[in-house]
């Protein structure tokens, strides 16, 4: 009896080596970069805090009658002060689980059905929030000079419908960090 139950944990333990060693492989390796800099800024949104928050205005479910139209446009602001001079201070909206991976919006948590929230520069170019390629041209450059050590960051957000939309909430968050060049 002994050496029956040997004998089968020691094929199951062969089996098991088996199929464990060949879900490993390698194919290439892929290595990262960056850096950490001693520059900083405090940054308000809105002239309030680092955790602002932007009023969207209420409007009717009518004016978003179908995909890709958009309304409510809003314009909110990143307040920079006491930045390090010498530095291009941009922001960048970070991916995360309130971004759709496919419109690069802000996904709606509230009640309110087919509608996003789309951020733009402040020239209105749409932001692919989290998409490597979002606008670093709206930055600001710090000088030695004191009245160069901060700036405004503008952005837009507005409403954007993903097929004809229905009346409620609409709450979201997006993460921000500045990037300094």
């Amino acid at each position: 009896m002994k050496i029956k139950n040997h004998f089968a944990a020691t094929y199951a333990l062969a089996l098991f080596g088996i199929s464990t060693s060949s879900a490993y492989g390698s194919d290439g390796t892929i290595s990262f970069t960056g850096s950490l800099t001693d520059a900083t800024c405090v940054v308000k949104v809105n002239n309030t805090s680092a955790n602002g928050s932007v009023g969207l205005p209420a409007i009717s479910k009518l004016s978003l009658p179908s995909s890709g139209v958009v309304a409510g446009a809003t314009i909110f602001t990143l307040n920079l002060s006491g930045c390090t001079t010498g530095k291009t201070v941009n922001a960048y909206f970070e991916a995360g689980p309130t971004v759709d991976t496919v419109t690069g919006n802000l996904i709606n948590g509230g009640t309110a059905g087919n509608v996003q929230v789309q951020l733009l520069t402040g020239a209105g170019v749409p932001i692919v929030v989290g998409s490597s390629g979002q606008a670093t041209t709206t930055g600001i450059t710090t000088t030695s000079s004191p009245s160069v050590t901060g700036g405004t960051l503008n952005y837009v957000a507005q409403y954007y419908a993903t097929g004809a939309t229905t009346s409620g909430s609409v709450t979201t968050s997006v993460t921000y960090s500045l990037t300094y060049l």
